[in-house]
């Protein structure tokens, strides 16, 4: 059943594509073992006498109706109907190309002029190489059979259509068409067509916008109490000062009262001086008159027995929170008394840092 079933080639006859038609259905024809009848090897049985001229008869009508059907079914209606005059496939065969061949010409010219012509426009390059080629074939039909043997010529018009393809591309792939140009040998329009397609992609990477491709993500500023100093930490105050509160600005942070600093505490000064007499066998000397320490200007930073952490962030939170006032125009009064306590209250120069204030255990 499968030999009598009635198939055809795709490619529909409208006389413009008969070098590509007839390209195809040969191919088919010759596949299914039936040429002869379009050739003419295959003749209609004429041998009545013969035993077998019934047989031969029915197979050779059999076959030769299959090509007739099979041209019916690839042609166009208007081309088809002038097929009913003929009785043999070779006759419709002749007819065929006695019609469309010798006017291909035009067609020729008109596939020319259409190479000429390409350009890639918004195609990628393997949807414009598709379509070159489509001229290419159609083309290389109407070339003389004889002509196609000739090696120099199979390389005369792979380097020509290597020229045509070229020219047409877009000019972003200018570096690589001028790179391939210049190469000796020539490298084939297949070959050309690979690197093309890897050019293209990769500027297909590079145009991908940044939100594309990752996602970046900031912090945002960190507040006061967790600014990096710019003096390092001494070890001994490290895991003090990470879990520590943010003191108010006016807030003392040795008695937690309001109205003055932690190095003018009354209390502090009080519990420090009587500490240092239980140490010296009792004498009192007064604050002003102990040495201050003065931190050598030689020196680039200071080691952790010199500024304590803690001592050193008050004072910047309170600068931060006094030039905030100063620049959004409140508590000015308030906050000036008590810049001015703090700073006239040590009754020191300098840093202002004396042994007195750091903290003890």
């Amino acid at each position: 059943m499968s030999e009598d079933k009635i198939s055809s080639i795709s490619v529909r006859l409208n006389g413009a594509n008969y070098s590509y038609w007839s390209r195809v259905m040969k191919n088919f024809i010759t596949g299914q073992g039936l040429w002869g009848h379009v050739t003419g090897s295959i003749v209609t049985p004429s041998d009545k006498e013969s035993k077998t001229y019934a047989t031969d008869f029915a197979k050779w009508e059999r076959e030769n109706g299959k090509i007739l059907t099979w041209f019916h079914n690839s042609s166009e209606s208007s081309i088809g109907m002038n097929f009913s005059k003929y009785e043999t496939a070779k006759d419709v065969w002749e007819y065929l190309k006695n019609m469309y061949f010798e006017s291909n010409f035009a067609k020729e010219y008109e596939l020319e002029l259409s190479i000429r012509n390409a350009s890639q426009g918004d195609k990628s390059i393997q949807e414009f190489y598709n379509d070159m080629t489509g001229f290419w074939d159609q083309l290389a039909l109407m070339e003389p059979s004889d002509l196609q043997l000739l090696d120099s010529y199979v390389k005369y018009r792979e380097k020509k259509r290597l020229v045509q393809f070229l020219m047409a591309l877009r000019s972003q792939f200018e570096p690589l068409r001028g790179a391939i140009l210049h190469r000796s040998p020539l490298p084939s329009v297949d070959g050309a067509v690979h690197e093309l397609i890897a050019e293209e992609t990769r500027f297909k990477v590079a145009n991908l916008s940044p939100s594309s491709q990752s996602v970046f993500v900031t912090r945002s500023s960190p507040p006061v109490q967790h600014l990096a100093p710019l003096l390092p930490i001494p070890a001994s105050h490290q895991t003090q000062v990470s879990g520590r509160p943010r003191i108010p600005v006016d807030e003392c942070g040795y008695c937690h009262q309001k109205g003055h600093w932690k190095h003018a505490c009354p209390k502090r000064v009080q519990h420090t001086q009587g500490r240092h007499n239980s140490h010296t066998g009792g004498s009192s000397v007064p604050r002003a008159s102990q040495p201050h320490y003065r931190p050598s200007a030689a020196v680039a930073a200071p080691t952790s027995e010199a500024i304590p952490y803690s001592h050193m962030l008050e004072q910047f939170q309170q600068y931060k929170a006094f030039m905030e006032a100063i620049q959004g125009g409140s508590s000015q009064a308030s906050a000036m008394s008590s810049i001015h306590s703090g700073l006239h209250g040590s009754n020191v120069t300098g840093s202002g840092i004396q042994e007195a204030d750091w903290d003890r255990p």
